[in-house]
């Protein structure tokens, strides 16, 4: 039943989400569409049912979160796509997963437009909350990712190293690294040195080589939900089926999920 209720739901989006709409259909399906993340949540918890379900209905829960899954994830893999979507669905019945700001277990994916030594370049940024004191928040960033950051050499060259009898002359050699280039620095460092784009991200911040310019893709990871991790983007599109939906789903232990999450920012 649920199978034969996924292809029809999903084949309804498929349909309308690529229909070209006239302006007054546009502003009435406005209603349809999930505009903040706030309201993904909501919906997500129950807390508020999409304008399509009546509430007596018997599959309300399953309806309501149908509509918030990207349905052009299940063009292309449309039965392995319904099975582990009602595998999550059935999980987040099962546990009675809700979704709340403070809870720690998700974080954001923030592309950026930016400005490096006058180069337009673009730079992604992790951010998770933090609990400021009871009851108040904030976003922090906890990671950040571009080739612009990641300032180790492609191999390093040993006929940059500092001599080893160079202490005999007051490490001379020191003041004349920069004429050879500020980016052979690093053939400098320990053999064991790892770089970390967080910090060269802060520096350049703080020296003001690097300055954002705006937000460009977002993308929300979640963790809360029992054997999964799920994203959400947003989908600007006329139809039922837009706004901030889930675009992945992704099977996977709950014990690996920590594993996941450090190697994702940090990689």
């Amino acid at each position: 039943m649920k199978y034969l209720l996924f292809i029809s739901i999903l084949a309804i989006c498929l349909s309308t989400s690529g229909q070209s709409l006239s302006d007054k259909e546009f502003q009435n399906n406005a209603k349809y569409r999930v505009k903040l993340l706030d309201e993904f949540m909501a919906r997500f918890n129950g807390e508020e049912t999409h304008e399509m379900i009546a509430n007596e209905d018997s599959l309300k829960e399953d309806l309501n979160l149908l509509y918030l899954m990207n349905a052009e994830m299940f063009a292309a893999n449309k039965d392995s796509m319904q099975q582990i979507s009602s595998e999550f669905a059935d999980s987040i019945h099962a546990n009675r997963t809700k979704l709340f700001f403070d809870d720690g277990q998700w974080f954001a994916e923030v592309k950026l437009n930016c400005t490096y030594m006058d180069k337009e370049t673009q730079v992604t940024l992790y951010l998770c909350p933090e609990e400021i004191k009871p009851f108040q928040h904030r976003w922090v960033i906890v990671g950040a990712r571009s080739e612009m950051l990641a300032l180790a050499p492609s191999q390093r060259n040993h006929g940059l190293d500092i001599l080893p009898n160079n202490h005999e002359v007051g490490f001379m050699a020191l003041p004349k690294i920069h004429l050879l280039g500020n980016d052979k620095i690093l053939n400098y460092a320990a053999a064991d040195y790892c770089t970390d784009q967080l910090t060269a991200f802060y520096t350049m911040i703080y020296t003001g080589a690097l300055k954002m310019n705006s937000t460009d893709e977002i993308t929300y990871h979640f963790f809360e939900v029992p054997g999964f991790v799920f994203t959400v983007k947003r989908h600007v599109r006329k139809g039922f089926n837009s706004g901030w939906l889930i675009s992945q789903i992704k099977k996977i232990e709950d014990s690996a999920k920590f594993t996941y999450y450090q190697k994702y920012i940090s990689e």
